[in-house]
This record gives structure tokens, C-alpha cells and sequence, in this order.
């Protein structure tokens, strides 16, 4: 049984947000219990998500075939794979805020905030916005205790803390000590691709071709994996969790940067834009594990229980 389809919302529309929004406050009730979470075994805790995208886990009962993990890169499967892994990471969002308003005593409350758990979305980060939005960078933010009164807790935006240890990585998550004034220094520059990329109309510009090649955007001014690396490094650097693949996922800033390559595919799709995933050499066996494998068109694949505010005239 699907939900409703609600929309995902621009970080920079939550951040605007006055801390009393009980809709503010839900959204970061579940980045709090999410990332704040000891579990390491259910797969829709951040730290079983976050792993199956670069580090050999088995997750929910799959073993990756590569060192790599599950995730499609330089590949046509590269935009449809991170769908349903986003989807996912939204899943275990909801069961975290749902974990969280069961915890407020008074029912009144807790009523009011179960009713705003069905469009609970993950938001998306627009990175061509001229500014990075103040969420992403306080030390602290609010949201309420178990009797409904205003609590100050770290910002689970801000990086995360590893309830266990990983393969050498310190307790708490790195990034470029500039990456806010980076990120904006390049916001024009992105923009420009990602118009270009959505008025490309051809799934060649969604993904990088095999590495080596002469032509690593693929012919296209605008290539879809090209402006996913692109932020991914500028944060990352090389150290950070955001600059490699093993670790690319505990970054909370992983899944909104994520939630906005999936955006732009859907604007891309909404122009009309080709689905050819299921060209690349006609084998589709364990392309999208460790969600599904497919023997067909790929297609089907679209927007189930969510969508985006954008007009269709953005992607025109």
C-alpha cells in the first residue's frame, strides 16, 4: 500500500521556518532520533543505510558482489539506483519521527504531530541557491521534549557521530573547513549545468561514462553525475566522508544533496527526457540490488509516494 504523494521540500523552505513550526520541528525530531541513533542493525537505521552504499555490508539479508558496496557509479543505472536508496533513507526517516512523536506525553500533542507524520518528506538541497541555508550550518537546533517543551539539541545537519567504529574513521564525521562559501562560489556555475542537463533530453548526460574515457561528461554541457561529484568533492575534499565512496552516506548533507540529483532527474524526465537505463548491454541482473533486479524496462521506477513543488516550466 503506497502513501499519499506529498512533496519534498527545499532545505532552504525549512530552514525559513520559525522554530515553533510544528512542521520544522517534526522534520528535525526525525534527523535527531535518526542520527543520533546506537542501532547498527536494522536496516533502516542511518548507519545500516549509510553503509550499504560504499562498504561491503550485507544489508536486509544481501551481500554486495563488489568492494565497492551496492551503488551504481559511471553507469546508465546511476540516477535510477540512487532513487529507491534515497526512497529508503526517507523510509527510515519516517520510522524515526514516528519513534519520536510516540514519546510526547501529552496526547493532545502527540496527535497533532502524528497527523503531520504522513508528509513527512526528506528535504532536498538546491545547491544553486546563492546562499547555503542556516540549518545546514548552526551548532544547534530546536526541537521539543517528551512534554512538549522547547529543547536545544546539536544539529544533526551539522555531521555525524559514529555510535561504533569504522575502518579508521574518527568518532565524529570531517568536511572542508570552507565548504559553505565553496559550495557558493560554484552555485552559478551548477545552475548553468543543471539547465543544460535537463534541457539535454538524452540519458547519456546522466551519468559518466567507464573512467578513462576521453569524454567524462559524455558529450553533454550538463551531466547529471558530473554535478553530483562536484559537490561531493568541494564538501568531502579528500578525507572527508562526502569525498569518498566507502563513506559517502554518514554524511547527514549525503542525503539531501542525494535528494536533489533525484530532483533534477525528475525535472529532466518531466522535459520529456529519454529512460534507457535498460540499454547498457542488455543485462539487468542485480543492477538496482539490493532493492530489486529487474529482467524488463525500468521505467516503472517513478515518484510513488513522493513528488516536487517545482512547475513544469522550470524544466522547459
Amino acid at each position: 500500500m503506497y502513501l499519499p504523494t506529498y512533496p519534498r521540500l527545499d532545505i532552504a523552505e525549512i530552514s525559513a521556518m520559525p522554530d515553533s513550526s510544528k512542521q520544522k520541528i517534526l522534520m528535525l525530531m526525525a534527523w535527531h532520533e535518526m542520527t543520533s541513533s546506537k542501532d547498527t542493525k536494522h536496516p533502516l537505521s542511518f548507519w545500516a543505510l549509510a553503509g550499504l552504499h560504499g562498504m561491503p555490508w550485507p544489508w536486509n539479508g544481501h551481500t554486495p558482489n563488489s568492494f565497492d558496496g551496492f551503488c551504481r557509479h559511471s553507469s546508465p543505472a546511476f540516477g535510477p539506483w540512487h532513487r529507491p536508496y534515497v526512497l529508503a533513507f526517507e523510509q527510515g526517516l519516517r520510522r524515526a519521527g514516528t519513534a519520536a512523536v510516540a514519546r510526547i506525553s501529552s496526547a493532545a500533542l502527540r496527535q497533532e504531530y502524528a497527523r503531520l507524520l504522513p508528509a513527512l518528506r526528506l528535504p532536498y538541497w538546491d545547491w544553486t541557491a546563492p546562499s547555503v541555508p542556516a540549518l545546514l550550518t548552526a551548532d544547534t537546533v530546536t526541537i521539543i521534549n517528551a512534554a512538549g517543551q522547547p529543547l536545544k539539541v546539536y544539529n544533526p545537519f551539522r555531521e555525524y557521530k559514529f555510535p561504533a567504529p569504522l575502518a579508521g574513521r574518527g568518532p565524529v564525521g570531517t568536511r572542508e573547513a570552507d565548504w559553505p562559501a565553496a559550495v557558493v562560489r560554484t552555485s552559478k556555475s551548477l545552475a548553468s549545468q543543471l539547465a543544460a542537463f535537463v534541457a539535454s533530453r538524452e540519458w547519456k548526460c546522466t551519468y559518466e561514462p567507464w573512467v578513462g574515457s576521453s569524454q567524462q561528461n559524455n558529450g553533454c554541457a550538463g551531466n547529471l553525475e558530473q554535478l553530483h561529484n562536484s559537490i561531493h568533492g568541494t564538501i568531502g575534499g579528500l578525507l572527508g566522508e562526502m569525498g569518498t565512496l566507502k563513506f559517502g552516506g554518514f554524511d547527514p548533507l549525503f542525503w539531501i544533496h542525494h535528494a536533489m540529483i533525484d530532483r533534477a532527474l525528475w525535472l529532466y524526465q518531466n522535459n520529456r527526457g529519454g529512460w534507457e537505463v535498460n540499454a547498457f548491454n542488455g543485462d539487468y541482473s542485480g543492477y538496482f540490488s539490493p532493492f530489486r533486479n529487474i529482467t524488463g524496462n525500468y521505467e516503472s521506477l517513478q515518484t510513488v509516494a513522493y513528488t516536487y513543488k517545482d512547475p513544469l516550466s522550470l524544466a522547459a
